[in-house]
């Protein structure tokens, strides 16, 4: 007799196998062998293996494993959200009891990137570190590993991403990447000319990039003025 429940894991999560179900023979014999099946066979989705070899046992088909050796099967979740039904049943010296399955499911939720402010106005040509002009989070507790940017700004006088000290623009009007400690290089310039262009920024927490956000950053620079000291000023010939 089998006993599972359906279990929900985050992605990429690892747990034993043996923990999935439980088995009991109605006599007391012993369990000496498990047959899995796991009707999963997407490359994203979840899969079984032993511990540490990182190889994936088959998919949609039936393996076999010892008593001995469930210790050391797992479960590992898949990298995006999904449902898979898996199958197991267990064998006494007499041969198999009848299959029972139940679902995995993979959830994880990708970050959520926030502007600092909608609308950043910074001095002509003033740097400013480009992890300043927003945050991320994810909800899972995953870490950020990387970022992606959009500048709409395409003007020779507009602003720009670069890494510090380079002098280099990154691409604009299409999207470049950076990794999380890229990040900290990155800076924004702003623009020669007063203006204000649109950019966007999305996070990556290993299993996807969350959502695109976007703000405004705006050029504003005051040009001198010159005042008079005296509205008509009359000299000696």
């Amino acid at each position: 007799m089998l006993f599972r429940s359906n279990r929900t894991l985050h992605g990429g999560q690892t747990v034993a196998a043996g923990t999935l179900f439980s088995a009991a023979d109605g006599d007391g014999d012993a369990i000496v062998r498990y047959q899995f099946h796991d009707e999963g066979t997407d490359a994203s989705g979840g899969y079984f293996t032993v511990a540490g070899s990182g190889v994936r046992k088959p998919e949609a088909q039936g393996f076999i494993v010892t008593a001995a050796e469930l210790a050391n099967l797992v479960w590992v979740s898949g990298s995006q959200n999904g449902t898979e039904r898996v199958w197991v049943q267990a064998g006494d010296a007499a041969g198999f009891g009848a299959w029972t399955s139940w679902t995995m499911t993979s959830q994880n939720v990708l970050p959520v990137s926030t502007p600092a402010s909608a609308n950043r106005t910074l001095h002509g040509g003033q740097t400013v570190a480009a992890g300043t002009l927003f945050s991320a989070a994810d909800g899972d507790g995953d870490a950020i590993v990387r970022y992606q940017f959009h500048d709409e700004g395409t003007d020779a006088t507009s602003g720009y991403f670069t890494v510090a000290g380079s002098g280099v623009r990154k691409p604009e009007a299409q999207g470049f990447i950076v990794t999380a400690a890229e990040l900290a290089n990155l800076v924004w310039v702003s623009g020669s000319q007063n203006g204000t262009e649109r950019v966007w920024v999305q996070a990556d927490d290993g299993a996807g990039f969350g959502a695109w956000t976007s703000w405004l950053m705006s050029t504003g620079n005051s040009l001198p003025m010159s005042t008079p000291a005296g509205a008509n000023r009359t000299l000696h010939a």
